[in-house]
């Protein structure tokens, strides 16, 4: 398995939530946290976004201003296909 190094510092953290509606209800379930970060992945520099679990960011208490580092790993799956999102009007 292929891995690339990423490092960078935190700009913000934000809740990642799925919001469903049916009919006249909604509900909300909490997916996590995005982490938004400025700093290179490979040899490319830009900002990036990580997403994490919950446990992951109760545990490391992940806050703007920290600088992370880590790897990025690459899985190549043969049986994995591509779609395409299309809207009501493909």
């Amino acid at each position: 398995m292929t891995s690339i190094p990423w490092q960078g510092t935190v700009l913000g953290i934000q809740p990642r939530i799925r919001l469903t509606r049916s009919f006249d209800e909604r509900t909300h379930t909490y997916l996590g946290y995005a982490l938004r970060l400025d700093g290179t992945i490979g040899e490319q520099r830009g900002e990036l976004l990580i997403r994490i679990g919950a446990g992951t960011q109760a545990r490391h208490r992940f806050r703007a201003g920290d600088v992370l580092r880590g790897r990025w790993r690459i899985r190549v799956a043969s049986r994995w296909t591509t779609t395409r999102r299309c809207s009501s009007s493909c």
